[in-house]
């Protein structure tokens, strides 16, 4: 079986899957710190 040869393209994508990740990390926090006040119920988080 000839050896496999992988481009740059190849190697991006943990690094995307890793920035979607953290995309996603992020704006839970920012909509659970700053979006929420303390008039509404409480998150699990909270709890």
């Amino acid at each position: 079986m000839p050896k496999q040869e992988f481009d740059a393209i190849d190697m991006m994508g943990p690094v995307v899957a890793a920035l979607i990740f953290a995309v996603v990390l992020i704006s839970f926090t920012i909509i659970n710190w700053y979006c929420i006040t303390k008039k509404d119920d409480l998150t699990v988080f909270e709890k």
